[in-house]
Formats: C-alpha cells, sequence, structure tokens
C-alpha cells in the first residue's frame, strides 16, 4: 500500500508536469502565431515590391509621378489608385 506522503508527492509531480506542458503548448502557439503574421507581412510586402517592378516612378516639373500603361483597373474601393497587371511585359522606364 501507497503512504500518503508518496500519494502527494506523485500528485505533485504529476502538477508539475501537467503546469509545464500547458506552458510549453501555449509558448508553441504564441511563436507559431507570430511567424504566421510575420509570413502574412512578408507575402503583402513581396506583392508591393512586384507591382513596384511594373510601374515607373519619376519626377514631373518637380512633382512626383508615376508612368502607368493605358486602361489600367482602378480599385474599386479608391479611384484614386491603378491596379498594377504584374503579369503583363514590362515596357521601357520612363526618363
Amino acid at each position: 500500500m501507497v503512504s500518503g506522503r508518496m500519494r502527494m508527492l506523485g500528485l505533485g509531480t504529476l502538477g508539475a508536469l501537467a503546469i509545464a506542458s500547458f506552458c510549453t503548448i501555449g509558448a508553441t502557439a504564441y511563436v507559431a502565431s507570430n511567424n504566421l503574421k510575420r509570413a502574412e507581412r512578408a507575402n503583402v510586402d513581396a506583392q508591393v515590391l512586384e507591382a513596384l517592378a511594373h510601374v515607373a516612378i519619376t519626377s514631373c516639373d518637380g512633382t512626383p509621378c508615376i508612368k502607368l500603361a493605358e486602361g489600367q483597373a482602378r480599385w474599386t474601393k479608391n479611384d484614386d489608385y491603378i491596379l498594377v497587371d504584374a503579369s503583363a511585359p514590362r515596357g521601357p522606364a520612363a526618363p
């Protein structure tokens, strides 16, 4: 028969292992969540850089301007923004 002291030691050890397991699972979930967020931001940054490769940004009489192909699709939420078609072939850069 197991004494009361041994039973308490066993329960204490089991409790400590359970707490350590929960902490490890929580830390792993936190790190995984941060990595997913970083990957999403990197994807958006890569899309922006890809789009910038298809436009010519220059100066028009001292004012910044962007040269785009005629008939570019506009963003439906804001007409001031033109959607850049990254699949189209690149033309010559503006002077």
